[in-house]
């Protein structure tokens, strides 16, 4: 699954990178949570980024019980059956979105009480794109089985991440669901991080730093 990342570049990096206009500011954030707001590019807005909430609340649900779904936290959509679920079908085929990230965390377990993070992303990409859908406000990630060894080693699954090439077509449906879920992703960075990444409420560059390694990103 994917249940963190980050995207700390500035409004004019996402700007320059999708060639789309951006009302609403945007400050870096390296510790992204299900629950916090982050930027889209949409199916039926290409050409411009969007600020929607991370965690789906699907379309057939009642103004009134939004707040109970909200609670469900459906943040990602396994790509293999996301077709057959009522819930997310009718969104995947009509509301297909890009979101922009730097990375994404997971967690390997280091035996019985241990888990270690590590910020995971394409090698030598600054900016990329999960591939989602999106209702209103809200949106999800879709997932895969990992298979890239160096994932495979962290997680069985992995965001479906899109190659630049392959955005636009994307979201223009070209992409099947099936060419989704074989995607090979072949060079991935992979970076062992600060624990400090398990407070939510923690979305400074610390994160991504070791007591041995002094890294600044801008």
């Amino acid at each position: 699954m994917c249940g963190r990342n980050s995207l700390y570049v500035n409004d004019k990096k996402l700007r320059e990178r999708y060639n789309a206009s951006m009302n609403q500011s945007w400050n870096k954030n390296y510790n992204i949570s299900p629950g916090n707001a982050q930027p889209t590019v949409t199916k039926n807005s290409p050409k411009s980024i969007d600020i929607k909430t991370w965690s789906l609340v699907p379309g057939f649900v009642d103004e009134s019980e939004e707040s109970k779904w909200k609670s469900k936290s459906l943040i990602n959509a396994r790509v293999e059956t996301v077709h057959d679920k009522g819930m997310f079908k009718k969104a995947f085929r009509e509301n297909k979105c890009l979101i922009p990230s730097t990375g994404f965390y997971e967690w390997k377990e280091e035996g019985k009480t241990s888990k270690t993070p590590y910020h995971i992303k394409p090698e030598g990409k600054q900016v990329f794109s999960f591939a989602g859908f999106y209702h209103d406000r809200t949106f999800i990630i879709l997932t895969k089985d990992s298979e890239n060894s160096k994932i495979q080693d962290i997680h069985d699954r992995t965001p479906v991440i899109l190659s630049r090439e392959e955005e636009e077509d994307y979201l223009d449906g070209e992409l099947s669901r099936k060419a989704l879920e074989e995607k090979v992703i072949e060079g991935i960075e992979v970076e062992q991080v600060s624990r400090k990444v398990n407070d939510p409420s923690n979305n400074s560059p610390e994160v991504l730093e070791l007591e041995s390694r002094q890294t600044r990103l801008g």
